[in-house]
Order: structure tokens, then C-alpha cells, then sequence
């Protein structure tokens, strides 16, 4: 795999990680009814989550595939 297609694959997943962290913040509100600083607040804490997720995934990934480039 070439190093561009690598950081491809990692921007993907980091993206994937945004959108979820999005929806299961949207759902969260819709089921709690919550106000708009409740959501805010929500949706920075599940998306700093889900960033450091997928930064633990992408870096596992690349030590994983390190040696075999």
C-alpha cells in the first residue's frame, strides 16, 4: 500500500469517526431532549473521543503495516 493511499485510508476513517460521533449525538439529543449547550457539550466530548479512537486505530495501523512496506 502506497503511503498515499495510507493517509487516504486514515482521513477516511478519521472522517467516519466525525460523522458517528455526530449521529450518536443527534440520537442522544432526540431520545433526551436536551438544550442546544447540552448538544454542544455532547457532541465535543463524543467527538474528541472519536478522534482519539481513530488515532489509536490509524496508529496501530501504520505500526502494523510499518515493516511490511
Amino acid at each position: 500500500m502506497s503511503e498515499g493511499m495510507r493517509n487516504d485510508a486514515l482521513l477516511a476513517l478519521l472522517g467516519v469517526m466525525v460523522a458517528a460521533s455526530f449521529a450518536a449525538t443527534v440520537v442522544q439529543i432526540l431520545v433526551e431532549n436536551t438544550t442546544l449547550v447540552g448538544f454542544l457539550t455532547r457532541f465535543a466530548t463524543t467527538l474528541v473521543a472519536g478522534i482519539l479512537v481513530g488515532g489509536v486505530m490509524a496508529l496501530a495501523l501504520w505500526v502494523g503495516r510499518r515493516g511490511y512496506d
